[in-house]
């Protein structure tokens, strides 16, 4: 047992739950420490291990273990990242053959003991976690018998009684009727059906995956009277003329939610409107197929866009549902080889402020939801390299039933690079990526599940956690031309495991279930074959280019396996020990069971759609509060900026206040001045009040929100998530998403846009608690970069417009005006008219006005004609700045008020701030200034220090790639586009040999490089070292040390950013600095974000006096900067640039540093994703040049 303690200084987790316990607990205690334990099976090479894992700057080694500890570990079979890591980097990088246990050892010191057993009920949750002792540690596996793989004796002849008996003592989902289905097929196969193929039915035709309830025939509709009845009769029958229409001629589908979603886009299909959408059975994601103008010629490339939520695993086990809720999303565009280029998270969660001592039983306080699915969907999406450019919470009671975890994507592919093919018999099937686990074992059908006490006991195996740093090599593998040209057909692991991602990739298909590699022994054939353990893709390749395959996924450290074959059998057999266990019929796998009938009872006697601000209590005024709040400490967590393509920061302004309507993001392409753009709609206080105006707010607004960015809507697609109760059989209940979906259909049908995609998710119910009818929509289009239009307001003495799109009684609008009035908007866009430009927000005017005005502190004087207006809601509406001087048509918009300068929104700031600040701390300083210690002892005046231009060597650049890097395109972009050709060698981790063979081959690199660049990232091993993690091992290794030293020595240079340059700081290529200068977690235990203002104070091979100040973001869990002695490390390195403000509590502002002889450079701001194109309405000092400097200091022959 080896047992590493954090010194207090630097346990921000320690800091961080003690805060926890004091303020949210309300316990009396006074002291907090935590042990981490590692366990591994063999000791014998103890010494080797302490060296290599624990960094003792941050910590010391415990020899013996304090009494009264509380011991708490992951369950047997979750996937836990530092233990995995570790023994990784111990077994693959060290050479040691061995096995981890680690876990944590807690000391409370309390005025009251008892209340321990309250801290390890919040502490403990007990889906995933339970309470431990290091002798009850093993290195045991559990083996699972063979019993699911066994015929349900009898099953052919059980009553209707018998079905249900076996259905609840079993634990299968299907209702009864679907067993029915079951048995009359295996009649005519007379044999009785193996359990694990009644399990895998369960899954296939569950509600997650094959959606049962949008599915289900809707056979009589009736129309309550009320307010709304005509409203809601007059879009049914719109709705019942576009059905004779698209069937006219065909085979007409039943009345179900699934038509009235998608009946639009086949309406205008059938009319030809709709003709840019890619078609293919192997669609996972919406692909609509456009022209981008790449360098003045035109390509042919594949816009992708996906939604997807993880409700019910992130209401049990927040990290983990929220991690793979991330996780999961980009797997399904990346799956049509897209690449991600950048996402929006939306949740829906109860009050966070609710008191512990009030969480309801069975639930976990709705603050720890929050925080820890923030970290799990933060910590996936930085780690695998994933921005996430819009983040917003929505607070109401009704999410205490489930929250709603959801995250929408758009990513992008040349089209010519992806090929869509279905397989041929004799075709091949290679399983891509991670291990198979019991992870995830039952989540398909859990998630369709209402959530009771009872299915919570049973819960813990549904939960997968992810391990992004697989995703992110299959991602790296996909982006390859040559790889993505040899896949016919692909489909990513998510609900269903093997049986659904293999199983749907053909009709005809024989499985080998001992070739899915496993993490650890003792799954049976069952598990294997439904197990939902992440990261995995499935890819089906000719015969003849299986080993090009193979050997590109071994290039990239993609772990793959053959495990099936495409047959003409129009079955789905699955082989175990060669012996079938699984044998079912195409026919019986796409019939989706029993045919479902429902009544649905539309209630249009509500009285009103709008918001109540005149709220009654205390807590509805907080959730107020909450919902109005600026959310900027809450996406400090998120990296937006990867990528080297956001053309809007999220929050807009000098200030950077204003929060913007959408995501706009750079094709990922470096000669572009296109941009993909996606907005979204989501109403869950009007859906309360009325369904039917939810939807139709939620589309309209997702197209309002989109025309203010890009003057443009009849080339936007839409994409919906739907969420709502449960049904329960009921009529009235299954009205309410009806009526949802029917307000959105019409206006897409009036606007003719359509809806090309979605997901919906039925189980949001729990005892009585149901959650909002939730409806959100997703518009994407695309904008010339040159004009897209941000939110905040640019200057004083401008003119404030409000469009005049008519709203009726029944708040409902004009399509006719709203045509005239969007295409009067596109002309002045199009003119460069438009300064600055907003729908209106659901908390009225007035709000939107403010919201608009913080980025730059503009105030409004508002004419006094509109002040009756100040809290209304006008949806379809668009606020717009334009200069004082231009010209407007006023039958289409009114001339609303003026800006006016410097306005002081201090007091406005604190009231939107303070209640999210009780929810998610702010810890950045309140300083326009440089640290004080750092000013009196650096020379702030620039220091000009002779170099010699670099000579006789190539313009080469070598990007090493480790596993948690996530920086190498942006860099190779960046450096490619200061005239360098460049390469990238990928350091394998697989296993012993590969790590072996390809830090060989690295070392041959560095020989015919000129630059060793090393990228951004969070490195493996960096959750137990700091932000470099085993990288500095690989750049300690002799040989290594020899080949860079032999680089220097012929004037190349080495150059570090981010990670990067802590691994050069760590590895002693500064010298001996590394105790006295170093990276080390936050403050706030928290991952954090943020852009800086940078002074350059010498001159190097990357900086002079051209550039006295950048702007540039720093990223990271593990970023602030240490400084033990800054008069020492001044001695030591030369120091480039300082922060201009110094946020990071406990950093020492230092931004770039030389080694002596210039050769080693380390900057940890991310230069490399700063392009003029990019963060267009934030205040930017200057674009980074340090590459473009480079190229002046070079003098190649």
């Amino acid at each position: 047992m080896i047992v590493f303690k954090k010194f207090p200084e630097f346990d921000q987790e320690a800091n961080a739950l003690f805060a926890e316990i004091k303020d949210f607990l309300q316990v009396k205690i006074n002291d907090l420490k935590i042990y981490h334990i590692y366990q591994f099976a063999d000791e014998s090479k103890r010494q080797d291990l302490l060296t290599a894992i624990f960094d003792l700057r941050y910590g010391e080694l415990i020899d013996v273990l304090p009494a009264d500890l509380i011991f708490i570990k992951d369950k047997s079979g979750q996937y836990n990242q530092v233990e995995d890591l570790t023994l990784k980097y111990v077994e693959n990088i060290l050479g040691q053959t061995n096995d981890l246990r680690y876990y944590k050892g807690y000391k409370f010191e309390l005025d009251n003991p008892a209340d321990l057993a309250l801290i390890k009920q919040y502490l403990i949750n007990s889906v995933v976690e339970k309470e431990t002792n290091p002798t009850e540690i093993n290195f045991d596996y559990e083996i699972s018998d063979e019993t699911e793989h066994l015929p349900v004796d009898n099953f052919l002849n059980f009553s209707q009684e018998e079905l249900e008996a076996f259905k609840s003592e079993r634990g299968v989902g299907l209702d009864v009727d679907d067993l029915q289905v079951i048995q009359n097929f295996f009649r005519k196969e007379n044999r009785d059906p193996r359990f694990c193929e009644i399990k895998m039915l369960d899954t296939y035709w569950s509600d997650h995956c094959r959606h049962t309830t949008f599915l289900t025939n809707i056979e009589n509709i009736e129309i309550m009277a009320g307010a709304y009845h005509d409203l809601v009769k007059k879009s049914y029958l719109n709705y019942l003329n576009t059905r004779e229409f698209v069937y006219a001629g065909r085979k007409s589908k039943p009345v179900s939610l699934m038509d009235l979603a998608t009946i639009n886009a086949k309406e205008l299909k059938r009319r030809g409107i709709l003709n840019d959408m890619e078609e293919s059975d192997e669609i996972n994601a919406c692909s609509v197929e456009i022209d981008l103008d790449v360098n003045g010629k035109t390509e042919r490339w594949l816009h992708l866009f996906k939604n997807e939520t993880h409700n019910h695993p992130t209401e049990i086990e927040p990290y983990g549902g929220a991690h793979t809720c991330i996780g999961g999303a980009i797997r399904d565009p990346l799956s049509g080889r897209g690449e991600v280029i950048q996402g929006i998270r939306i949740v829906g969660a109860g009050n966070p402020l609710t008191p512990f001592a009030e969480t309801p039983a069975n639930k976990l306080p709705q603050k720890y939801i929050c925080n820890k699915a923030m970290n799990g969907f933060s910590d996936y999406a930085n780690q695998i390299g994933s921005p996430v450019g819009l983040i917003r919470e929505y607070y109401d009671d009704g999410y205490v039933a489930k929250r709603m975890e959801l995250g929408a994507l758009v990513g992008a592919v040349k089209k010519e690079n992806v090929l869509r093919e279905s397989g041929e018999p004799g075709d091949i099937i290679l399983l891509l990526g991670a291990a198979t686990g019991r992870d995830g074992l039952g989540a398909a059908i859990g998630s369709s599940a209402i959530q009771t006490a009872k299915t919570l006991e049973k819960a813990g195996a549904e939960v997968q956690r992810g391990n992004p740093f697989a995703e992110r090599k299959i991602m790296r593998l996909f982006k390859r031309p040559e790889v993505s040209k040899l896949i016919k057909k692909c489909n990513d692991f998510g609900a269903g495991g093997v049986s659904v991602a293999i199983g749907e990739l053909s009709d005809g298909l024989d499985i080998n279930l001992n070739k899915v590699y496993t993490k650890y022994p003792g799954l049976n054939g069952y598990e294997i074959a439904l197990a939902e353990s992440q990261e995995r893709m499935a890819v089906i390749v000719s015969p003849e280019n299986l080993v090009k395959f193979i050997q590109y996924c071994e290039e990239e450290d993609v772990r793959c396996a053959e495990v099936a074959r495409v047959t003409d059998t129009r079955r789905l057999r699955m082989f175990w020990h060669d012996e079938i266990i699984m044998d079912l019929s195409r026919e019986l796998l796409d019939s989706n069971g029993a045919m479902k009938y429902q009544d649905a009872v539309l209630d249009t006697s509500f009285e009103s759609f709008g918001f109540d601000l005149e709220v009654q209590t205390d807590e509805e005024q907080q959730i107020l509060s909450l919902n109005k709040s600026i959310f900027r400490n809450l996406t400090t967590n998120f990296d937006s900026t990867l990528g080297r393509n956001k053309v809007l920061a999220e929050y807009g302004g000098k200030n950077q206040l204003t929060v913007q309507d959408g995501i706009v993001t750079k094709f990922p392409v470096e000669h572009t001045k296109t941009a993909s753009v996606m907005t979204y709609g989501f109403y869950p206080g009007i859906a309360k009040a009325s369904a039917y105006h939810a939807g139709y707010y939620a589309v309209l607004q997702s197209i309002v929100k989109n025309i203010a960015l890009t003057g443009k809507y009849k080339d936007i697609r839409i994409s919906m998530q739907e969420f709502f109760p449960a049904i329960h059989n009921d009529p009235k209940r299954m009205g309410t998403p009806f009526l949802a979906l029917l307000g959105a259909f019409e206006v897409m049908s009036q606007l003719e846009i359509p809806a090309i995609g979605g997901k919906d998710s039925m189980s949001g119910s729990y005892q009585d608690i149901d959650v909002p009818p939730t409806i959100v929509s997703f518009a994407v289009n695309t904008a010339s970069i040159d004009q897209v239009v941000s939110r905040e307001f640019k200057q004083a003495d401008s003119k404030i417009l409000l469009t005049r799109v008519g709203l009726n009684e029944q708040g409902v609008i004009d399509f006719v005006s709203f045509a005239r009035v969007m295409s009067a908007y596109n002309e002045l866009y199009r003119a460069g008219k438009i300064l600055a430009a907003s729908a209106i927000s659901e908390y009225g005017l007035t709000f939107t006005l403010q919201d608009m005005g913080l980025g730059n502190s503009l105030g409004v004087e508002l004419d006094e004609d509109f002040a009756d207006f100040a809290d209304s809601f006008i949806p379809g509406n668009l606020i717009v700045e334009v200069a004082d001087d231009v010209e407007f048509d006023q039958e289409l918009f009114y001339d609303i008020g003026i800006t006016t300068a410097n306005f002081d929104y201090a007091k406005l700031i604190d009231q939107r701030t303070a209640d999210l600040a009780k929810v998610y701390p702010d810890i950045l300083q309140k300083t326009d200034k440089v640290d004080h210690e750092v000013k009196s002892i650096l020379n702030l005046t620039f220091n000009q220090k002779t170099i010699e231009p670099i000579k006789a060597l190539k313009k080469k650049v070598l990007i090493p790639v480790f596993e948690g890097a996530t920086g190498e395109y942006d860099l190779a972009r960046a450096m490619k586009k200061a005239g360098f050709e460049v390469e990238q060698a990928v350091i394998r981790t697989l296993n012993k040999a590969d790590y072996y063979v390809s830090l060989q081959d690295f070392i041959k690199k560095i020989a015919r490089t000129s630059v060793l660049a090393i990228p951004h990232g969070d490195y493996m091993a960096s959750t137990i070292k700091n932000i470099s993690g085993a990288l500095t091992s690989v750049l300690e290794q002799e040989k290594v040390k020899t080949a860079l030293q032999e680089l220097q020595s012929r004037d190349g240079l080495l150059i570090g950013i981010g990670a990067g340059m802590s691994a050069l700081i760590d590895a002693g290529y500064f010298g001996q600095i590394k105790d006295e200068l170093f990276f080390t977690a936050n403050k706030n235990n928290q991952y954090v974000h943020l852009m800086q203002d940078v002074t350059v104070i010498q001159n190097s091979y990357l900086t002079d006096q051209s550039q006295t100040v950048y702007t540039a973001p720093i990223s990271g869990r593990n970023i602030t900067l240490y400084c033990a002695d800054l008069e020492n490390i001044q001695t030591a390195v030369d120091i480039l640039a300082i922060n201009q403000s110094n946020l990071l509590p406990g950093d020492c502002g230092i931004d770039a540093i030389a080694s002596k002889n210039g050769k080693v450079i380390g900057i940890r701001s991310l230069i490399d994703r700063m392009s003029p194109d990019l963060f267009r309405n934030i205040s930017i000092a200057d674009y980074p040049k340090h590459f473009e400097i480079l190229t002046d200091n070079w003098s190649e022959n």
